[in-house]
């Protein structure tokens, strides 16, 4: 009861944060940050918005569905549906919080304080979910057994969401990456197509630890969710580490055959087709691991098929764009159409 009052605080505090920047936002007031922040350019950057939606809108809806399921929780029923609902949320909203603190300490390089509050806040209610969550384990274990084949239904809908848009992601890095920039048009495009990989990301994510609820015993000896998680985090690095650190140096960039800058945009630009691969390659290996690996096969042997696979695709693609390339590189630094 105790811990349900808390996370009801807590949820009551991030809807006050969510609500300040709202209603900022609608008057079109500037933010004040304090402690060397810098509000105004965080809230107002490309990640201020996911999927077309702004970022306190969602979180202001996270906010209002958990204060109200712990309302419910204490004046209706503790229904262990309801418990494992709000535990998901909570665990979905940790890893978005996650995200965004991510992109301001690597992308952004700006931090925003009322974003790290809601970001401490949210990890604050996943720590206590899991005191909640732990206290009625057994029943939800049970809960869960029973919903198998819903949780089967949407990891084919993560695997489909995620496999199609990294795709299409990777086939408009090639086309996009023929003229060594990407435009601010492109980049847009590549932006919500990465959101939506993350999200199939987050709906595996939630299956993979839901199946591991629903049987410890025997989930937790899957070769085949292990893989699985591995391969999970492997993207995870990858898209961030493309979408954050190696995508963005790309926008606008104009090439230069006198500039001194020029080996450095080529190798931007082969670093970012091969992370586009190695994205395609992972998510083939999540559809085959998931679907077409029977019986219990050594995690190493798995793994292993997987790297060897994944670097084979991107020495493969290097190879062939270097040779369709219209520039080459000379070994005395200069560089001539061919």
């Amino acid at each position: 009861m105790t811990l349900f009052i808390i996370n009801l605080i807590l949820a009551l505090a991030g809807i006050c944060i969510t609500r300040k920047i709202s209603s900022k936002k609608l008057r079109e007031k500037q933010f004040v940050c304090y402690v060397g922040g810098d509000c105004e350019n965080v809230l107002s950057s490309k990640f201020s918005k996911f999927l077309g939606i702004n970022i306190e809108k969602i979180g202001l809806l996270y906010y209002s569905v958990l204060f109200l399921g712990y309302i419910y929780l204490l004046a209706v029923n503790p229904a262990p549906v309801i418990i494992f609902g709000l535990f998901v949320l909570n665990f979905i909203g940790l890893i978005f919080s996650l995200y965004l603190t991510f992109v301001q300490l690597t992308y952004l390089r700006k931090w925003c304080l009322y974003c790290l509050a809601s970001a401490f806040n949210t990890i604050i209610m996943f720590t206590v979910a899991m005191f909640i969550f732990s206290d009625h384990f057994g029943v939800l274990s049970l809960y869960l057994a029973q919903v198998i084949s819903v949780l089967n239904v949407f990891q084919v809908i993560g695997i489909a969401v995620g496999l199609s848009s990294a795709t299409v992601s990777g086939v408009l890095v090639i086309k996009f990456l023929k003229d060594f920039k990407i435009d601010p048009l492109e980049d847009k495009k590549l932006a919500i197509l990465d959101q939506i990989i993350w999200s199939s990301i987050i709906i595996l994510l939630v299956v993979n630890l839901c199946y591991y609820i629903a049987d410890l015993e025997v989930y937790f000896h899957s070769t085949r969710l292990l893989a699985q998680f591995i391969i999970l985090l492997i993207l995870v690095v990858n898209d961030a580490f493309l979408g954050l650190c190696v995508n963005p140096k790309l926008i606008g960039v104009r090439m230069d055959l006198k500039s001194l800058h020029v080996s450095k945009t080529l190798r931007l630009r082969q670093a970012a087709l091969a992370l586009g691969v190695i994205s395609i390659v992972s998510w083939y290996a999540v559809l085959f691991v998931s679907f077409f690996i029977q019986g219990d096969i050594d995690i190493i042997s798995i793994i292993s098929h997987y790297l060897a696979i994944t670097i084979a695709a991107v020495v493969i693609s290097q190879s062939v764009i270097l040779l369709v390339d219209k520039i080459k590189i000379t070994s005395d630094n200069t560089y001539k159409f061919k």
